[in-house]
C-alpha cells in the first residue's frame, strides 16, 4: 500500500485539450500515487466540469473530487445546487464545489455582465438555503432576480463550497463566506503566507473558526520531461496568464511586482505568439 497524502491534490486534464478521456487514467494514477484529491478546471469545450466530476467519482472510490472552478453565470442557482447535491451524494461526501469569477474578457465576448464578488457571496448563500430545504421566494440580489427557488428533493449530502481567490478582497470573502479557498498558481511564498493570514483574519472577524477554512496553494510542475516541454508547461503558462487583461495585473499586484515588468512581458515578441 503506497503512502497516503490527503493534504495533496493534483489537477487532472490541465490546459487545453481536445480529448477528455486521458483524465480517467490520470485519476487512476493519482489514486495509486496516494494523492488526497483531484481538481478539475472547466473550459467551455470538452472540459465541462459536471461531466468530468461525475466520471472522476466513478473512477476512484477514495479521492476527493473538486471542481476548481465553475461559475454561477452559466448555471442557474437551482441547477448549481442540483449539481452539488447530486455529485456529493453520488461520491459519498467526496465532492467539493468551487466557484470563481472567470475572466472578464470572456463575459464581454458573450455579452454577459461581469461576475462580481457580491454575486458569488449571494450565490453561496442561496445554495446553502436550497440545500437546507428552504423555498426562496422573490429573491432580488447580486445573483439575480428569481421567482421561486426550491429543490423538489433535498440532497442527502451537500458539498463544501470553495472560492477561487485571486485578489485580497476575494481572499477575505473566502474566509467570511466559503468553506475553502483556492489560491492562484503563480504566488510567491510570501504572497501565499499573506493570503493565508488574510483568509484566517476574515473568518475570525466573521465569527467563524479560522482553522476550519481549508486553503489550497497551487504549484505548477512538470516532471521527467524534456526542457522544452517543461518551459512550455511552466513558463508559457505564466506568460499566458500575464497576457490576460486584468488577470496579469492581479498576479503582479498580489506578488508586489512592479507593473513595468508586466508591460515588458506583454511587449515581448514571444508573448504574442
Amino acid at each position: 500500500m503506497p503512502p497516503r497524502f490527503p493534504e495533496l491534490g493534483f489537477y487532472a486534464l490541465s490546459g487545453q485539450v481536445t480529448d477528455p478521456r486521458p483524465m480517467l487514467t490520470e485519476v487512476r494514477d493519482g489514486d495509486a500515487c496516494g494523492f488526497g484529491s483531484v481538481w478539475l478546471s472547466e473550459r467551455f469545450d470538452v472540459k465541462e466540469a459536471a461531466a468530468l466530476a461525475g466520471a472522476a467519482t466513478a473512477v476512484s472510490d477514495r479521492l476527493g473530487v473538486s471542481v476548481g472552478v465553475t461559475n454561477p453565470h452559466t448555471r442557474h442557482p437551482v441547477l448549481l445546487a442540483a449539481l452539488g447535491g447530486t455529485l456529493s451524494s453520488l461520491s459519498g461526501d467526496r465532492f467539493s464545489l468551487g466557484l470563481g469569477r472567470g475572466i472578464d474578457a470572456v463575459w464581454d465576448r458573450y455579452g454577459m455582465p461581469r461576475i462580481r464578488l457580491e454575486m458569488l457571496e449571494d450565490v453561496a448563500a442561496l445554495l446553502r438555503r436550497l440545500w437546507a430545504g428552504e423555498t426562496i421566494a422573490g429573491h432580488d440580489g447580486p445573483a439575480g432576480r428569481f421567482g421561486t427557488l426550491s429543490l423538489p428533493q433535498v440532497p442527502a449530502s451537500t458539498p463544501p463550497l470553495m472560492l477561487a481567490a485571486l485578489g485580497p478582497h476575494a481572499q477575505a470573502l473566502g474566509g467570511r463566506a466559503f468553506d475553502g479557498v483556492l489560491l492562484h498558481s503563480h504566488w510567491l511564498d510570501e504572497s501565499v503566507a499573506a493570503a493565508v493570514t488574510r483568509v484566517r483574519a476574515s473568518a475570525e472577524a466573521a465569527g467563524r473558526d479560522p482553522s476550519t477554512i481549508r486553503i489550497w496553494a497551487c504549484l505548477v510542475t512538470a516532471c521527467d520531461l524534456a526542457e522544452e516541454e517543461v518551459l512550455r508547461r511552466v513558463v508559457a503558462r505564466l506568460a499566458g496568464a500575464l497576457r490576460v487583461p486584468g488577470y496579469g495585473e492581479a498576479i503582479v499586484d498580489g506578488n508586489g511586482i512592479d507593473r513595468e515588468l508586466l508591460s515588458r512581458v506583454r511587449a515581448h515578441p514571444m508573448a504574442t505568439i
